[in-house]
This record gives C-alpha cells, sequence and structure tokens, in this order.
C-alpha cells in the first residue's frame, strides 16, 4: 500500500518534484521503522496507566514479556503507521523541506499515532479508555485514515 500511495503522489507533483516523493517516502519508511520499533510500539501496546497512553518497563516495546504475540503483531501494527505517516506527509508534497517534514515524521511516530492506538486498539489489562467506552475500530477507519489525514491538515 506504502507503494501504491507513493505512486499516487509521484503521479499528484510537478515532474520536477517526482524523485523528491519517492525520496522522502524511503526516508519515511527506515524513521518510522526505527522511531516505532523503539518507541511508539511500547507506547501503544504496554500496560496502560488509567487508560490514557501505555509504557513498557523495557524501552524497546516489541521485547516485552507480556504474553502478547509481539513478533506477528508488530509488522502489521508497523504499516499503519506507515499509512499515517505517508498520508499525512502526502498532504505536504511540494509545500515543505526533508529535514523538517522528517522530524514531524518522528514527532508523529513517537508521541500522535502510539497515543490514539494505545486509546482505540490497546488489549492490555483493561485496555485504551475509547476501548473501555466501547470504542470498536476494527478496520482502522478511524485509527488509521482520520489520524493520518488530520496529522496532514494539522
Amino acid at each position: 500500500m506504502a507503494v501504491g500511495l507513493t505512486m499516487i503522489e509521484r503521479a499528484q507533483v510537478r515532474p520536477k518534484n517526482r524523485e523528491h516523493v519517492v525520496i522522502k517516502n524511503m526516508f519515511i519508511f527506515v524513521i518510522t521503522l526505527i522511531t516505532f520499533f523503539v518507541a511508539g510500539y511500547a507506547i501503544a501496546f504496554g500496560g496502560t496507566t488509567v487508560g490514557i497512553v501505555g509504557a513498557q518497563s523495557e524501552w524497546v516495546g516489541v521485547f516485552t514479556p507480556n504474553g502478547l504475540y509481539h513478533e506477528r503483531q508488530f509488522p502489521f501494527y508497523f504499516s499503519t503507521s506507515l499509512l499515517v505517516a505517508i498520508l499525512a506527509t502526502g498532504s505536504m508534497n511540494e509545500r515543505t523541506r526533508l529535514k523538517p517534514l522528517m522530524g514531524y515524521v518522528v514527532l508523529l511516530q513517537i508521541l500522535i499515532y502510539p497515543v490514539i492506538l494505545s486509546w482505540a486498539w490497546n488489549i492490555q489489562e483493561e485496555g485504551g479508555f475509547l476501548r473501555q467506552l466501547g470504542f470498536f475500530d476494527r478496520g482502522g477507519a478511524v485509527v488509521i485514515f482520520q489520524t493520518g489525514s488530520l496529522a496532514g491538515v494539522l
């Protein structure tokens, strides 16, 4: 899906900026992989404190002894975080420089998306507060696409 979004973004920009879109999305892939692996996954799926945000006893969230199948879950949640980042930055094509954009992706992957992910999809103990209120978003329409589009607007 990331490749498809890259092709769509590439078709929507002027010919001189097409290489920039591809390079931008490759950087987003690498930065998202590193930041979501190190911090984002731990914040999203750690034991929650009053249902607000999760945290792990270890900083690297994939290697936690809490009984979840992290080696199976991480690739899926990484791909959703990659989609959020590509959707958010796709609205900024031809308008931003690469360094500030990558800083925004780091901020998005450490502070914004994992918190929303923890609210809606965390299955630890009592789960996030949206889950406790009965919120159910199995397909990701709110968690993925609205987060990505709202992050792009901001």
